[in-house]
């Protein structure tokens, strides 16, 4: 396991802690349909969105033979799952109505063509917290569970800057026609649980990574104090052990990546904030510092990169291989740009990410890949850049054809922020569409024979599912 140097006047070096134990959550046993509204809201893409659909075909033509558009109105916080089965569209979203937030589940079995009615998740009305901090997470299990993670933010407890926040997990046995009551794992203990991701491996083995902000500091003259935490359940989420700590000084609000091997070893992937041997005093002239904070005198800034570890004990993540800096960006930064990496593993076991860096050469997004399961990564590969790129969230998914796909957002424009695209196929060759979508937080899964991509668009969600070539 490995220990990093910690804030100089909040923390002192204390190894990483891995912790074990039994939490005393369980899913009760009885089981809920809720049907919450009509589905005729959504438009088709055929007649009425041409335009658009071949504003989205631009330079991906070579890999894709067409796109199914769906608008979702009057609903938001979109996250995707596609099965790498038999490609059915598992989608989730937020709607809040009268001042009360749901989490809802529909599918597709028609490549996107059309939606299942939508099912509530949870089971308390309302017992959901939509916010742009982490969207919702989609997860399949080996016996045809699916697992649904989101959670509940309560800003009436100042001790903590952002609210406190408590974890949700529903899951159902019946492909998304009930779920069994939610459960809260890992809240145990009262903190900031966000910016979290989702893995099941092969066994049903459950992991949740997440940040951790804690609220026993209250000097925060350099940075906002986070852990990257993970929590595991052995028994399909029936119980969650203790959170093994991965990283003790965590980039404030860059969200993690979780996923397992063929294995079953978990990767976590996360920013990591180098506070005490690579800080530097601000000359005011770093256009990615924050403002407020400069104004309140945090004039260090600390190098923000992207690293990843996996479980080196046959899943039991009790035991960690050394974390591996994916390229040294060197960012030097004052604040959380909120952008967090993303991975996946293509059919050859080669491990693939992306992430955003204001450090490099010219600051963007980039990719690289590992053959080696995480020792080291290939030469950044450059996929949107400029001189100045607005710092944004990557979301990476590898489809049956081994096409790497990922996507961002992209700023740049005065007028619009656009979704941005990236496919590097299996042979190596680069296509990309910068002019996608217009929209905010894209989201991506692709399975055997298709890729899907979600994004918000005010109050609407927009779905494109491509047909691979």
């Amino acid at each position: 396991m490995f220990t990093y140097g910690l804030v100089r006047s909040v923390f002192f070096l204390i190894p990483v802690i891995l912790a074990m134990g039994i939490s005393g959550n369980s899913f009760v046993t009885s089981e809920r349909t809720i049907y919450a509204q009509d589905f005729t809201n959504v438009s088709n893409s055929t007649s009425n969105n041409e335009s658009a659909i071949r504003m989205m075909e631009k330079n991906l033509t070579n890999i894709i033979s067409g796109i199914n558009l769906k608008i979702m109105n009057n609903v938001t916080d979109p996250s995707i799952t596609i099965s790498p089965i038999d490609d059915t569209i598992y989608l989730s979203y937020a709607k809040t109505e009268n001042n009360e937030t749901n989490i809802y589940l529909v599918k597709s079995t028609d490549n996107g063509s059309s939606f299942t009615d939508p099912v509530q998740v949870n089971n308390i009305p309302g017992d959901a917290t939509m916010n742009a901090w982490t969207t919702t997470k989609i997860a399949l299990g080996p016996n045809n569970e699916i697992y649904i993670l989101w959670h509940v933010v309560d800003e009436s407890n100042k001790e903590f800057a952002y609210g406190s926040s408590t974890l949700r997990l529903a899951k159902s046995t019946d492909d998304g026609r009930t779920f069994l009551p939610a459960t809260s794992p890992g809240n145990d203990t009262l903190t900031e649980k966000a910016f979290f991701d989702l893995a099941v491996s092969k066994n049903n083995s459950i992991y949740i990574s997440y940040l951790d902000s804690l609220s026993n500091v209250t000097d925060f003259s350099i940075s906002y104090p986070s852990e990257v935490k993970l929590l595991r359940s052995f028994d399909g989420g029936n119980s969650f052990e203790t959170p093994t700590t991965i990283d003790k000084t965590a980039c404030d609000c860059c969200k993690t990546a979780a996923l397992t091997d063929q294995n079953g070893e978990v990767f976590v992937l996360w920013r990591h904030a180098s506070h005490v041997n690579n800080q530097t005093y601000t000359n005011g002239s770093n256009p990615y510092n924050d403002d407020e904070k400069l104004e309140k005198g945090l004039i260090y800034e600390v190098i923000r990169d992207i690293y990843v570890t996996h479980s080196n004990d046959s899943g039991k993540a009790e035991s960690f291989a050394p974390a591996v800096r994916i390229h040294e960006d060197n960012w030097y930064m004052n604040g959380c740009p909120s952008a967090g990496p993303d991975l996946g593993f293509d059919s050859n076991g080669v491990l693939h990410v992306g992430w955003f860096t204001g450090g490099a050469e010219m600051p963007g997004t980039y990719y690289a890949n590992s053959t080696n399961g995480g020792k080291n990564f290939s030469a950044p590969l450059p996929l949107l850049v400029d001189e100045w790129v607005a710092a944004k969230e990557t979301n990476l998914g590898v489809d049956g054809k081994d096409n790497v796909w990922v996507t961002t957002t992209d700023a740049r424009d005065e007028n619009n922020t656009y979704v941005f695209i990236a496919a590097k196929s299996a042979d190596g060759k680069l296509y990309k569409n910068e002019l996608f979508g217009i929209g905010e937080s894209p989201v991506i899964s692709s399975g055997q024979k298709i890729t899907g991509i979600a994004w918000q668009d005010n109050d609407n969600i927009n779905i494109a599912i491509l047909k691979l070539r």
